[in-house]
């Protein structure tokens, strides 16, 4: 899909997490975002995702989203306090009767990182 990175998270050269990112036309996404299940909530995954929008803003992205399951509510609170906003949903995104919950970081407007 064009422009994308992964970025990795190292502990005693030991990969903990990875965010991995692809362009969608005029955003830059998060495909993936994944730490071990020892590193949760340590941090981790807000550097992984503060790097991801550095990576973007270098990019000249406006705008960084990602996506997640409406049932996946660690999911949603993560992205949340990562400074995401969620902008909508898809139904029978995956499956019938699934939805999928959207949300999307302003870039230009945001300062933090």
């Amino acid at each position: 899909m064009g422009l994308g990175a992964v970025f990795v998270a190292v502990f005693n050269n030991q990969i903990i997490g990875y965010v991995s990112l692809g362009q969608r036309i005029l955003a830059l996404m998060v495909d993936s975002i994944i730490v071990d299940r020892s590193y949760q909530r340590k941090g981790v995954g807000k550097k992984l995702i503060s790097k991801a929008k550095e990576y973007a803003r270098c990019h000249g992205f406006e705008v960084l989203r990602t996506d997640t399951g409406t049932f996946m509510d660690y999911a949603i609170k993560f992205y949340l306090t990562c400074g995401f906003e969620p902008c909508g949903y898809v139904e029978h995104d995956f499956s019938r009767g699934s939805k999928q919950l959207h949300f999307f970081i302003d870039l230009v407007k945001k300062t933090e990182t």
